[in-house]
């Protein structure tokens, strides 16, 4: 019931509430803004969820105020009315507060009889639990990744190729900086090196797209070409099943990205339970332009109710604006009338940060730790308790080796022992 502030049948007010906590001088700073309800003088905004610290300092008696206003397109917006409480107050008691303005108060006298009430429905407090906490309780994050072999690449074979590996790289010692490997692989090893220390075997499904296999193009098929075994062991032996991967795929297209999401879906579908933690994380290294978008917007709105984060990293100069879409933080993406439940995509233009492997992972894995625990939440599974590893265990952890370590260690030329067949 609030009072109307548009006069002269000039339209119906477009309430909105702000959320203020005192400062010690006396004064307010405002530390929230809700959503617009249009044309309303009896709006229900949506439930929020505001941290405790930002509310009110953990202090759940300091004072806080709520102020209703009703929004003008310029910024001036009018004051209906507000009421101060405190987060110890509105747990305590589900009521309805008054609202209050002083000026018009104080101009009406005992006329005045209040701008209208708010009624809080809810009002609790719930723990937030990190990343960190889910991790050490033993939740374990599963590595998929997917490689693009389309032709827009190049040909493998020319330095001008994203795909192009020099007659040298047989990793006898000669190559020891990053910058010696292409796009790809410094992807892998930047990204690679830091989320391989949370999967506890250490066994990655690796696949390939747009690339043709016994002469046929295929749009999701397995680099160890064993579809009954799809895994590689380490970021190594990704490296090694790309290498060995054009010795019996050659660049096709066009540029699909459905297969490879529905099989990411595949693997995310064993959801997580309070005792089996587990979260997938898709790792997509393209080049180009997105020739299914909308099946992929499908696959991605489905995926957004799983325990999966997919990464995008796009390498080399094509037109990424698709990715952009597809990332989602402005825009909730929407398929078949269905908007995704959460925003589940993170794109990485490679270009920005090489040179800088550091810049790159931090980048590329920076909304994963808020989308996982975003999941976790959302299902009501809390962190187990943290499991404490043995004196034998800590000596024997995986650690993020030097990159002069791991040149200087060199891979092994394994190339599986025969093409396949069929896929």
């Amino acid at each position: 019931n609030l009072t109307e502030k548009n006069f002269f049948g000039l339209g119906r007010s477009d309430p909105f509430y702000t959320i203020s906590k005192s400062r010690e001088d006396g004064g307010w700073v405002k530390v929230w803004d809700s959503e617009i309800i249009r044309g309303n003088l009896n709006p229900t905004w949506d439930a929020v969820g505001i941290p405790v610290q930002k509310i009110c300092n953990g202090d759940y008696d300091r004072p806080i105020q709520v102020a209703v206003y009703d929004y003008e397109s310029n910024g001036s917006h009018k004051l209906i009315g507000s009421f101060n409480t405190s987060l110890k107050s509105l747990q305590e008691k589900r009521e309805s507060f008054q609202l209050t303005n002083e000026k018009l108060k104080k101009k009406k006298g005992d006329k005045y009889k209040g701008s209208g009430s708010f009624v809080v429905l809810k009002a609790e407090v719930e723990k937030r639990y990190s990343f960190l906490d889910y991790v050490r309780g033993g939740c374990e994050l599963n590595l998929v990744v997917a490689i693009d072999f389309t032709a827009s690449n190049g040909a493998p074979s020319t330095p001008q190729s994203l795909h192009y590996q020099p007659p040298d790289l047989n990793f006898d010692g000669s190559l020891r900086t990053l910058t010696d490997f292409n796009e790809y692989q410094q992807a892998i090893i930047s990204i690679g090196q830091i989320l391989q220390d949370y999967d506890s075997d250490q066994n990655f499904p690796l696949y390939g797209f747009g690339g043709a296999v016994n002469g046929q193009t295929s749009h999701c098929f397995p680099l160890t070409f064993d579809t009954s075994q799809p895994e590689v062991t380490g970021v190594y032996g990704i490296l090694e099943a790309y290498k060995n991967a054009f010795n019996f795929v050659s660049l096709s297209g066009p540029t699909l990205f459905s297969n490879i999401l529905a099989m990411a879906n595949q693997y995310a579908s064993r959801h997580a339970s309070q005792k089996e933690q587990e979260y997938t994380i898709l790792l997509v290294l393209t080049d180009g332009v997105i020739n299914d978008m909308d099946q992929t917007i499908e696959q991605i709105v489905a995926g957004s109710k799983l325990p999966l984060s997919i990464v995008i990293v796009g390498v080399g100069r094509a037109d990424f604006s698709n990715m952009e879409v597809l990332d989602a933080d402005d825009t909730p993406l929407v398929s078949n009338g269905k908007t995704m439940e959460r925003d589940i995509v993170q794109f990485v233009p490679f270009r920005t940060f090489q040179g800088n492997p550091t810049a790159l992972a931090a980048e590329t894995l920076a909304e994963i730790p808020e989308q996982l625990v975003s999941y976790m939440s959302s299902q009501k599974i809390q962190p187990n308790k943290a499991i404490v590893p043995s004196e034998v265990e800590i000596q024997n952890a995986p650690s993020i080796r030097s990159l002069g370590e791991t040149m200087n260690k060199g891979f092994h030329d394994r190339a599986p022992s025969a093409p396949p067949t069929h896929l």
